[in-house]
This record gives C-alpha cells, sequence and structure tokens, in this order.
C-alpha cells in the first residue's frame, strides 16, 4: 500500500468527498466511537459530504474530530471523488484520511501498488503511446515506488510517501479497466 498526499497544491480549506458511481462509503469521524459513521450511498441525503478546516480539527456538518476517514465497508479500496470547491476534482481508488494542520486540509489516499502504477502511467504518457512505451513506463513506476518514500521531513511529507506533484510523482485518476495503460 502507498500513502499519497493528494490536492495539497490547492491549500484547501475545504474538501467536498462523494462516491464515485454506484460505489458506498463509510466515513468515520477518528476517536469519536460515540458517534456512528455516515455512510454516503448516492441517495438524497447521502450524496457528499463538506469536510472543513478549523485549526487543527475537521468539521463535516455538525461533527467535528481530529480526522476522518473513508472507505468501503470492508474497510478496503473504494473509488470516490475529492473536489476542492471551485478550483479541481480528482477520483481516486483507495482509502481517504483527512485531517487539518494549520487551518488546512491534508487529504491522504492510501491505494495498492498496481493502481498507483496505472495511475501515474496514465498522468506521465498518453493512452496512445506505443505499448513498449507504457510498458516500460510501468517498470520505472514501479521501482520508483519500490525505492521508498521521499523523505521530506521540512517539506511537510509527514503523513505520506508520496504528495501527487511534480516534487514527488504526478498523479492522476486510475484509468479504466479498458484502457491500454
Amino acid at each position: 500500500e502507498i500513502r499519497f498526499g493528494v490536492l495539497g497544491l490547492f491549500h484547501p480549506h475545504e474538501l467536498i468527498l462523494q462516491p464515485e458511481g454506484s460505489q458506498v462509503l463509510l466515513v468515520a469521524a477518528q476517536g469519536d466511537a460515540g458517534n456512528p459513521a455516515l455512510v454516503l450511498n448516492g441517495e438524497p441525503g447521502r450524496l457528499q459530504i463538506v469536510f472543513r478546516a478549523e485549526g487543527d480539527r475537521v468539521v463535516a456538518g455538525d461533527r467535528s474530530a481530529g480526522s476522518w476517514t473513508a472507505a468501503a465497508r470492508d474497510n478496503g479500496a473504494v473509488a470516490f471523488r475529492l473536489t476542492v470547491p471551485g478550483k479541481f476534482h480528482r477520483v481516486y481508488r483507495g482509502r481517504l484520511a483527512i485531517q487539518a494542520r494549520k487551518g488546512e486540509l491534508l487529504a491522504v489516499v492510501a491505494m495498492d501498488r498496481e493502481t498507483a502504477v496505472a495511475s501515474i502511467v496514465a498522468a506521465e504518457m498518453t493512452e496512445s503511446a506505443p505499448m513498449e512505451a507504457l510498458k516500460a513506463q510501468a517498470v520505472v513506476t514501479r521501482s520508483f515506488l519500490t525505492a521508498g518514500p521521499r523523505h521530506a521531513g521540512r517539506l511537510g511529507h509527514l503523513n505520506f510517501d508520496f504528495c501527487d506533484t511534480t516534487h514527488c510523482q504526478f498523479l492522476k485518476s486510475p484509468p479504466p479497466t479498458t484502457s491500454r495503460v
């Protein structure tokens, strides 16, 4: 499993989480055992959650916690859309953790290595590239990920292995299973 800090380039104070397609997300406040998890399943009233930073707390609706997680019901990977309102959105497949630091939200997506490889190859090359070039990029990407996390303590990479910018590794949404990538 590889952890990517995502959307940090936007320094978000607010993020919107939505299930992708017919996926069901179980969203839980960490350290808040008294409150049941929230379920996003596409039904009215269960379409999205807006998270906002208040200092070092993350607020969702009328609930506040130090951090939140989102995953499939079995705590496994799930497809979801994460949006910085008015700026950008991206689809991911994995598990999400959101925390706040000094009034900004930090979103970390944990995904399996092959999802990460496909997402990176899709970001680095066009789908129409020669198959041998796509294969070579996949080998390089796996090698880079296997070499381990970018230890950039002074740059703030404290809770994840790589960021999703060119500083570490550009990352796009995972390609569809029908993609050549």
